[in-house]
């Protein structure tokens, strides 16, 4: 494994479990994308790959509902971590 995908992987080791993950990102490094970008993408990635481990969705056939359902738990997320943001700020 090239050090890129190592370092992918050791970051998040949800990454094992999809190649295709991985392939993809470097892909994106080969095409000249800033590391800070890469590094959002693969963060990105890795957030879907987890949602979908936790609801048994297959992250490479989702469908419509099953990515509807990844964007509905993203947004409740976002939601709290911006009250509990407003609540430390307080």
């Amino acid at each position: 494994m090239p050090s890129s995908q190592a370092a992918f992987v050791e970051r998040w080791p949800i990454f094992r479990q999809w190649p295709e993950a991985i392939a993809w990102l470097e892909m994106q490094a080969n095409l000249g994308l800033a590391p800070r970008t890469l590094e959002a993408y693969a963060r990105g990635v890795a957030d879907y790959f987890s949602v979908c481990a936790r609801e048994a969705i297959d992250p490479l056939t989702a469908e419509r509902p099953e990515v509807a359902r990844y964007v509905r738990d993203l947004t409740r997320r976002a939601r709290f971590d911006l009250l509990r943001k407003r609540v430390l700020a307080n």
